[in-house]
Parts: structure tokens; sequence; C-alpha cells
């Protein structure tokens, strides 16, 4: 805690952070729950968004080939060498594919903590013979 070192990361922020208007800072407890909550956030809504968009890529033939082939085209193999594909511009060239993972994140939303909604018509909507507050 006390030999935070100068690369600006996550966890520097968290012990240097303060309320702006109390100065009071995070207790050791709470620089590690907020921590903890970040990386397991982050891995598990990753492995659960991949799987259940492999999940969902194999249940359908057509699918799964449309996005091989757009894949496959768009990235090519890689190079000697080459250990990854650059990520810049990477969602652009897979337009297909990148449609296919919003449509998984519609369809099975693994990060399910209730979160503020913003409602766009706050009296209300009629549908049909049905009023929805």
């Amino acid at each position: 805690m006390g030999n935070t070192s100068r690369r600006p990361d996550l966890l520097k922020s968290l012990v240097e952070a303060a309320d702006p208007q109390s100065g009071a800072r995070l207790t050791e407890q709470e620089i590690n729950s907020e921590a903890f909550a970040v990386l397991v956030a982050g891995s598990h809504s990753t492995s659960g968004t991949l799987t259940l968009l492999l999940w969902n890529l194999i249940q359908s033939s057509e699918l799964l080939a449309a996005t091989t082939k757009e894949i496959q085209d768009s990235l090519g193999p890689l190079g000697v060498g080459q250990i990854f594909y650059p990520i810049k511009g990477l969602e652009a060239s897979l337009m297909y594919t990148m449609a296919c993972a919003k449509e998984n994140f519609r369809l099975n939303p693994v990060f399910t903590m209730p979160l503020w909604r913003r409602v766009g018509l706050p009296g209300g909507v009629d549908i049909g013979k049905h009023h929805i507050p």
C-alpha cells in the first residue's frame, strides 16, 4: 500500500483514490474488493460470452460457416513468427462476426447485475390494450 509504482494502473488509482469532498481514502479491504471484482468480472464475462457465442454458432451450420468464412477471408493465416492478429480495426473488418457477437449479448447477457436504464418514454407506452409504465 505504501509502495505504489509509478505505473499508471488500476491498483495505483485505487490506492490513491480520494473522496473529492471529504478526502477519505479507500480502506485496504475496499481496495482488495474492488480489484477482485474487476479481475473476476472481466474474466467471467469474457469466458461466458465466448462460450455462449460459440454454442450459438455451432447450433447453426449456416451461421458458423458464414463467420468462419469471414474470419478466414479477412484475416488469413498468421505470418511466420506472428502469434496474434492486430486488434486495431479488427471489429470493422469482421462486420458479420461482430453482428453475431452483439446478437449473442442481446440473447444471452452474462452480466446480470441490475443497472440503471434510461427510460425513453417516462409516462409509459400503450401497446394494443396494454399500458406499460
